[in-house]
């Protein structure tokens, strides 16, 4: 026990010690207030209390305020009532282009440029027009236009090609008895109805297809050459005329125009016109290996008189595409099996056939 009293001991005396030498450096507080006493700095012998600093405070400047402004929505402004209609009559113009100005004539104005000049007057020349006593009427009528115009041309779209290749049927034979008038039966259904009638139209150009078939055989006999060219290939797209048979050929013979080899003459009946024959000079494709036709072609193709099958001078010549197209397509395989049968050596004029 006393050893721990003589350790407090010696920390006590130790700790007054220190505070003592505290003391003699001026480091305590001066007074009970606790106010500090400014440091004394030797100054030529003499002592000089050193003033406290006085730390420099920047003025705050206050920061003028800047309202933010919110923009005021402004109302959105469509397209006026005469740009709606300029909008019209430019789809207006494309159906017309669609169709082609031929089509476009075939009768009095469209409903849809009908329509359109009842807007265009009431808007853009202030006269008095049908059903349209003010802007509201405008818009009203503006968008039935609307409706019509995109029907038309949608309908134009899908049937236009045809509707040209009917009515050349028109331009290149007139109105044959028994065609229906081609005003009422193709333009009414498609420009002059409102909507246009896409089902009726269809209809009247199958019917027209059928009369034309029928009445283009008669007087055939009369014609020029160059009408009778036209008309047969109208008749043969129309399958008014027809090949005999019509899966080959009726029959392959040699030809003084046909000398080089692989070249024949040909020839098949047909059902249309009565009394007339089709004849062609042809040539044989085969493969690299000269194995296998692989072609059948008909470079020249004409009709006769089947009184004068065999004569020269008598022929109309046939150049439509579409015609020999469908004769190498429909002979081909026929050809192909004759080919190679040696029969026909000497009508093929091949050599391979041949003895050496």
């Amino acid at each position: 026990m006393s050893g721990l009293l003589g350790v407090v001991e010696r920390f006590l005396l130790a700790a007054e010690e220190f505070f003592d030498q505290m003391h003699g450096q001026g480091l305590d507080d001066a007074d009970d207030g606790g106010a500090q006493q400014p440091p004394v700095a030797q100054q030529g012998g003499q002592q000089v209390a050193q003033q406290p600093v006085v730390p420099v405070v920047q003025p705050v400047v206050p920061q003028p305020v800047v309202p933010q402004v919110v923009p005021v929505p402004q109302p959105v402004q469509g397209p006026t009532l005469a740009q709606r209609l300029a909008t019209e009559q430019a789809a207006i113009t494309a159906v017309r282009q669609t169709l082609s100005n031929v089509i476009w004539q075939l009768a009095d104005e469209p409903v849809m440029v009908d329509r359109a000049g009842w807007i265009d007057s009431y808007v853009n020349h202030q006269r008095t027009s049908p059903n349209l006593q003010n802007d509201q009427d405008a818009d009203a009528r503006l968008q039935e236009l609307h409706t019509l115009v995109t029907a038309t041309a949608a309908v134009a779209g899908r049937v236009a090609n045809r509707v040209k290749e009917v009515y050349g049927l028109y331009l290149a034979h007139g109105a044959l008895q028994g065609v229906p008038a081609a005003a009422a039966a193709i333009w009414t259904p498609l420009l002059g109805t409102a909507p246009p009638n896409e089902n009726t139209l269809l209809a009247n150009l199958t019917t027209i297809e059928q009369q034309f078939a029928l009445a283009l055989p008669v007087g055939f006999d009369a014609l020029g050459d160059a009408a009778k060219a036209r008309r047969f290939t109208d008749m043969w797209k129309l399958r008014a005329a027809a090949p005999i048979p019509s899966n080959g050929v009726g029959d392959i013979y040699v030809s003084s125009f046909d000398g080089p080899k692989d070249r024949f003459g040909v020839s098949w009946d047909l059902t249309a016109p009565d009394g007339w024959v089709l004849h062609g000079h042809a040539a044989l494709v085969w493969d690299a290996d000269e194995q296998n036709v692989t072609g059948f072609q008909v470079p020249s193709l004409h009709i006769k008189p089947a009184a004068d099958e065999r004569a020269t001078g008598v022929s109309v010549e046939i150049t439509d595409n579409a015609v020999i197209g469908d004769l190498q397509r429909i002979a081909l395989k026929h050809v192909q099996k004759l080919a190679k049968n040696y029969r026909y050596a000497e009508v093929f004029a091949r050599t391979k056939f041949k003895k050496k």
